[in-house]
């Protein structure tokens, strides 16, 4: 059972990379159920994330990643772990956008407990997630939750994630005024998705200098 369990994760990322949404949650989901049948919280953790890697529960999902997110919380060992964070602030993340009133809780949780792991990307991740349940100034500040991204950057090779922090720089650097930091961001931004062919942060930086170009 656990040897089906990495190979239907893999069926899962294959379909998504090919355009199927519905058949990756279809294969995420029987990863889950194995390896909750095979009482491996740790492995059911990373499927749950790697299904919600990317927010296509916005749209059509919403409900059952919360779903499947808090029974995935459950589930794990209730101490700190880094883990445990990412898990929690995925689940916020969601839960900010379902409207639920214990979103920014849990948010504020997660990344307390990250800190606490001392793992940089457990924490980037937990802040990034933490943006849907704060207001777009407080979510993006140079000073605050973007600043404190931007500096994990050298402790990031994940390369999808350091666009997410790249872009969450630029957007905190156009709201304080930085023209010059936005523009040495975006350009970051652009050799990053070029480099790892990232498709939607090579769109992202379509729209930023489009909205630059405007603005000059």
């Amino acid at each position: 059972a656990t040897q089906r369990t990495p190979l239907r994760a893999d069926l899962g990322h294959a379909s998504r990379a090919a355009g199927h949404e519905t058949k990756a949650k279809q294969h995420y989901a029987e990863a889950l159920s194995i390896a909750r049948a095979a009482g491996s919280p740790d492995e059911a953790a990373r499927i749950a994330l790697a299904w919600t890697e990317i927010p296509v529960d916005i749209r059509r999902e919403l409900h059952d990643a919360v779903a499947a997110l808090q029974q995935t919380l459950q589930d794990l060992p209730a101490a700190d772990s880094p883990l445990r964070a990412q898990v929690m602030a995925r689940l916020a993340f969601s839960k900010a956008w379902a409207r639920e009133p214990d979103a920014r809780t849990v948010a504020d949780a997660a990344v307390a407990m990250a800190r606490r792991s001392g793992d940089a990307v457990a924490l980037a991740r937990a802040l990034q997630w933490s943006t849907s349940s704060r207001d777009q100034f407080e979510a993006f500040d140079p000073a605050g939750c973007a600043g404190e991204l931007f500096a994990l950057l050298p402790d990031i090779d994940d390369p999808l994630l350091v666009a997410q922090v790249l872009n969450a720089w630029f957007i905190g650097c156009i709201q304080r005024g930085d023209r010059e930091a936005a523009d040495r961001a975006i350009h970051r931004l652009h050799a990053t998705a070029a480099e790892h062919h990232l498709v939607e942060a090579g769109f992202r930086v379509s729209v930023a200098k489009a909205h630059l170009a405007l603005a000059d």
